[in-house]
């Protein structure tokens, strides 16, 4: 197939891979601007509390810190109102020095929010005051809001990749697979075959130029076939026309060689004619003027008449007359004939 199991479980990975980490990196956004919008506000409000628990303890331990009475600042630190988020409170001379330390909560510096308040006696600094505030309460709120906040983004991302999932197959994975089935069909030669449209403008942009490929290979196919077809017969047709050309010219040699043969008969039998009628009349004729001439001759040379001599020489013509005319009457009619048919002699 055009797209096997493992391209379809490929693209599915990467796509939940993206939206896994885009909404990874949202969570973290809206953990970072939780933490600000929210615990920024409470971290002020933890210093505000330091500030005013520090000057209530600056009045309340103004007379037991001048006269360093140590019994007395312990007793006025329990006393005191207090919150929950109170550490540690320390009561320190106007040198630095630490007079009294109580501790309320265990927890280190890190975690607490410390504030320094002078204790005054008219306008001479005494001593100081410092509270810890513990951001315990602030620690645990932030922890609740990013808990909260990462099942929020875990079931957003949960929720994000079913819908991508169906989205994948809706959209992607059964759009390629028509693709991929209507290409395995075209390339098969199935050229008629076209692709449906999808809900999708990318995807039906390209089964409308699949779609397009096909019909310009069908056509192309179509005309190929059509020209092969026209070959063909052209092909047949000149075939045909040379074996009835090579027919006639055949029948037309036959029919010039009878007529040769004819003419040869023909000429054959007309110096044959010639032959004997040169034989039968010229040289009978000739022959009969060779006889007069000899008796002409024979009288004259009994007379004893000077024109013998010239009939002698007119018998002698007479005779050579004759010998060619036997000649071209054999010439004419070849010995190798007489007895013989003209085919035998034409063979």
């Amino acid at each position: 197939m055009f797209f096997s199991r493992q391209n379809k479980i490929g693209i599915a990975r990467e796509l939940i891979g993206w939206v896994t980490l885009s909404m990874l990196a949202t969570g973290l956004a809206l953990i970072v601007l939780l933490n600000i919008s929210v615990g920024v506000p409470m971290e002020r409000e933890l210093r505000d509390e330091a500030d005013r628990v520090s000057q209530a303890y600056a009045l309340s331990l103004r007379e037991a810190v001048w006269n360093l009475d140590v019994d007395a600042i312990r007793q006025g630190l329990n006393h005191q109102p207090m919150t929950i988020d109170i550490a540690a409170v320390r009561v320190f001379t106007e040198y630095g020095d630490l007079i009294v330390e109580e501790m309320f909560l265990d927890v280190s510096i890190r975690e607490s929010v410390c504030r320094r308040q002078a204790i005054l006696q008219g306008p001479e600094i005494i001593g100081f005051v410092e509270v810890a505030m513990s951001r315990r309460r602030v620690a645990g709120l932030r922890a609740i809001i990013g808990s909260a906040t990462s099942l929020v983004v875990l079931v957003a991302v949960a929720c994000t990749i079913l819908v991508a999932l169906v989205l994948v197959r809706v959209l992607i994975a059964q759009p390629l697979q028509a693709l991929g089935n209507g290409l395995d069909l075209i390339a098969e030669g199935n050229y008629h075959h076209r692709l449906s449209d999808v809900r999708h403008s990318e995807m039906d942009m390209i089964n409308h130029q699949v779609n397009r490929m096909a019909e310009q290979i069908a056509e192309r196919t179509g005309q190929l076939e059509s020209l092969r077809d026209n070959l063909a017969t052209l092909v047949e047709n000149r075939t045909r026309a040379l074996a009835e050309s090579n027919r006639r010219l055949e029948e037309e040699g036959g029919r010039r060689k009878a007529v040769q043969n004819r003419l040869l008969v023909i000429s054959t039998l007309e110096q044959q004619r010639i032959g004997r009628d040169l034989h039968d009349t010229l040289g009978q004729q000739l022959a009969g003027v060779g006889f007069i001439a000899g008796s002409l001759i024979k009288t004259l040379g009994d007379k004893g008449l000077p024109e013998a001599e010239t009939a002698c020489q007119v018998s002698k013509l007479i005779s050579e007359s004759l010998g060619q005319v036997r000649r071209i009457a054999r010439g004419l009619t070849p010995s190798e004939l007489n007895g013989r048919t003209i085919t035998f002699a034409l063979q």
